[in-house]
């Protein structure tokens, strides 16, 4: 008996399927791009292709990767008439060592309003629902005029044992499958979406149930909407909405709960382990000559997770203001925000964190040679009583500022050019809890200068960098130093050759690490490029670590 998902598709029909999309696709192309026969190549190949060898190697210290590595790596468009072809894949001998794929294929042929997925691809239908996770197994997005659709099924997690060897270092995961699907209507600009994901891990495919891990099998449920109006020129709304039904253990306990629920049909078992969450934003944007504003808030509750997503913040309600202006000819350019959120969103835990993130960043450039960067930020964290009454001597009242200015200047001509870039940053943590001020602050203040000296015309250019710094905390006051000088020259129109030097004296020690690198171009397309770099840092007080690095790459471009 041919082997089905856990969702009544073929495994082996996936394939089958995309196939039959392609030939649909093609006798799509072939129908209407008739009249082209004859006065253009049907076939166009374009992308690229590289591979890259490294060796490694190290004294004093236990080494940290394996001497020898490769990886290939493609992408590929194949273009019949109208119908694209991309292509894309990732080897090399890394596999053993990733609990996940590293080894990846997979193609996405487009073709007008229709686009598939085949391998190892990932696909985005709203931040709450399917948010980019990669899957192996097949999909399709379809947008004829306003019509929005898109659908996938495949494996989001192959499965790991555990390695009682690794604990803590590689997480056992089960195998997990599961599908997502959109239907929409609308344009970029006004658009209505449904979204529906579903997953589930299988508990079988582990031999032995990990022991020194939290890792359950677990199953997801996720419905979700989105939507974007625009009333006006330069005025959108938008609206995204998730609600997930989430089991983290599938061997536990089956619960009756809600008819309206029972009623789904079977589409997830209600158990002992299972709860719902919710999260939802709200956005406007205006836009005008010469800026615009963006509002926004959200609201997500703990624990609030989907399967289609690598990672979500949760219980976390938030608010930001973001305008942004230029004036003068665009000479000043100004970026601000304001964040407020707080966590604690259903009123259970102990205490409520708040935070408040203002930011400004001014860009002012009145001349061609000359220009300044500032920016300010700050993290202001505050704690109240949740639960229960907040112990003084724990309570977070603490303040994050930090200031950079970098002014700039160039000058030159063809033959020769100058340039000059100063950064100052100071940054902060003031803490206004006695009991805990003397552990927590700190105060940061660092000065760096680069100088560029260039000879466009000889394609040789010189950078020199010098830099301090000085920490203050409860341990002291601590200063780190550096240098470095670094260079490129271009040897006629085919050769490139680089290096580097630098050196930075810490409290621990001085560390000193060299570069050298050089890129051939034989040909149109062809890359060729060797690298060298050597390191040395201090291993203990009286002891170092020197750690060599050589790469080869070849790259073509077509």
């Amino acid at each position: 008996m041919m082997k089905t998902s856990r969702y009544g598709i073929a495994v082996g029909q996936l394939p089958l399927l995309l196939l039959l999309l392609l030939l649909l696709l093609c006798g799509k192309a072939a129908a209407q791009d008739l009249e082209k026969v004859g006065t253009e190549s049907p076939i166009k190949v374009s992308g690229s292709v590289g591979a890259r060898g490294v060796a490694y190697g190290a004294e004093g210290i236990e080494e940290r990767r394996k001497p020898f590595g490769y990886t290939l790596t493609g992408n590929l468009n194949f273009n019949f008439y109208d119908l694209e072809l991309p292509f894309s894949f990732v080897y090399g001998d890394q596999e053993r060592g990733f609990s996940q794929p590293f080894n990846q294929f997979g193609v996405s042929p487009r073709y007008g309003w229709a686009t598939a997925h085949l391998g190892y691809r990932s696909m985005t239908l709203s931040q709450y629902t399917l948010a980019g996770h990669q899957f192996l197994g097949a999909g399709i997005e379809l947008n004829p005029g306003k019509f929005r659709f898109a659908f996938m099924n495949g494996q989001f997690n192959r499965a790991v044992e555990e390695d009682t060897a690794k604990i803590g270092v590689q997480e056992p995961a089960y195998q997990r499958t599961g599908f997502a699907g959109k239907i929409g209507f609308g344009s970029d600009e006004n658009f209505v979406d449904l979204i529906a994901l579903k997953a589930k891990d299988d508990p079988a495919s582990l031999k032995n149930q990990p022991i020194g891990s939290e890792t359950l099998p677990g199953e997801n449920l996720v419905l979700g909407a989105a939507a974007r109006i625009t009333p006006a020129s330069g005025l959108s709304f938008d609206v995204d909405l998730g609600v997930s039904d989430y089991t983290r253990d599938v061997r536990a306990d089956t619960i009756e709960i809600a008819s309206e629920i029972n009623e789904l049909g079977g589409v997830i078992q209600p158990r002992a382990s299972t709860a719902v969450y919710t999260a939802m934003t709200f956005a406007a944007n205006y836009s005008f000559s010469g800026g615009g504003v963006r509002a926004s808030y959200s609201r997500v509750d703990p624990d609030y997770r989907s399967m289609g997503a690598y990672y979500m913040s949760n219980d976390l309600e938030s608010f930001t203001i973001a305008p942004n202006f230029s004036a003068f000819d665009s000479k000043l350019n100004v970026n601000a925000s304001v964040g407020w959120n707080h966590d604690n969103v259903q009123g259970k835990k102990n205490a409520t964190t708040t935070r408040l993130t203002p930011s400004l960043d001014l860009n002012w450039s009145p001349s061609s040679e000359f220009g300044v960067f500032a920016q300010f930020s700050s993290l202001i964290t505050t704690q109240a009583a949740g639960n229960l009454p907040l112990n003084d001597t724990t309570r977070m009242d603490q303040q994050t500022p930090s200031l950079m200015l970098s002014p700039r200047y160039s000058t030159g001509d063809s033959a020769i050019g100058h340039s000059v870039t100063l950064t100052l940053l100071h940054t902060l943590l003031s803490d206004a809890n006695s009991f805990t001020a003397q552990f927590t602050q700190y105060t940061t203040t660092s000065a760096d200068a680069a100088y560029t000296l260039a000879f466009p015309s000889n394609g040789l250019s010189l950078t020199a960098t010098i830099g301090t710094s000085r920490l203050e905390n409860i341990g002291g006051e601590f200063y780190t130093s550096g240098a470095s000088l670094s260079g490129a020259k271009e040897v006629g129109e085919t050769l490139n050759i680089s290096g580097s030097v630098g050196l930075a004296f810490q409290p621990a020690g001085t560390a000193a690490n060299g570069t050298l690198g050089t890129n051939w171009r034989p040909a149109q397309g062809h890359n060729i490029g060797l690298n060298i770099a050597v390191g040395n840092a201090p291993a203990t007080t009286n002891n170092s670590f020197t750690e060599y690095t050589g790469t080869i790459s070849y790259g073509y471009n077509f």
